[in-house]
């Protein structure tokens, strides 16, 4: 009697947790599939807001160096403009007040050499002679100051691509975080479909999944055409 008790037991408990359910086999392999997933979409997705994070911060740092070079090309402008300013003043003065001395000549000369030195060689006497002649005075010079202001227009430039390049891979990441979020979705309800041993839920678990795979796969693979993070 205690025999046959101890084997219908046996039996029922068998019977309440197969061994070797087919189903949830299935399930499992498929749970498996979505967390090799998942873990590549979440590594992805670190990624990609992290280097949204370093363009950004590339971006201020060119914009801080543009505005550098901006102000020095301002400052040695505004230096460029008072020694014109100095030899225009000295061409009103009338001849007999105008020293013609060693001195006089030396700083006459100095006030040249630095316009020339800021605007390009030989500006000085090419703008005083278009001056005089009242033509077309010259173009921008090949001075400090063009050479300052072509890297600060440089550094902006560089500043701008990588504030685009943030916003291009933001919008990526986006995509790829959606597909992590599927993929999270889609364990939850082959989790339900182990407990509740119910297919409808297994189904919409892979669904979730495979749209879920698309999104990260599609927000993976344009970033990485971009660069993916290259430096």
């Amino acid at each position: 009697m205690s025999h046959g008790t101890e084997h219908h037991l046996e039996h029922a408990e068998h019977a309440q947790h197969p061994p070797h359910d087919p189903f949830d086999r299935r399930v499992a392999m498929t749970m498996t599939i979505m967390a090799a997933l998942l873990a590549g979409a979440t590594l992805l997705s670190h990624n990609a807001h992290t280097e949204t994070l370093r363009l950004a911060t590339a971006a201020d740092t060119f914009h801080t160096q543009a505005a550098d070079f901006y102000n020095f090309y301002q400052a040695k402008n505004i230096r460029s403009n008072e020694f014109q300013a100095f030899l225009l003043m000295e061409q009103l003065l009338s001849k007999d007040g105008v020293r013609q001395d060693d001195d006089a000549k030396a700083l006459r000369t100095h006030w040249i050499n630095k316009v020339n030195k800021y605007e390009g060689a030989g500006y000085w006497e090419k703008f005083n002679t278009a001056l005089l002649s009242k033509s077309k005075p010259p173009e921008d010079g090949q001075g400090e100051l063009k050479e300052l202001k072509a890297k600060a227009d440089n550094f902006t430039e560089q500043a701008k691509e990588a504030e685009h390049r943030s916003h291009q891979v933001h919008g990526l990441a986006t995509w790829i975080d959606l597909g992590h979020l599927g993929l999270e979705l889609g364990l939850v309800l082959c989790a339900v479909a182990v407990l509740t041993k119910q297919r409808p839920f297994w189904l919409a678990g892979i669904c979730f999944g495979v749209v879920a795979a698309i999104l990260a796969g599609y927000g993976g693979v344009a970033w990485l055409t971009l660069g993916g993070g290259a430096h």
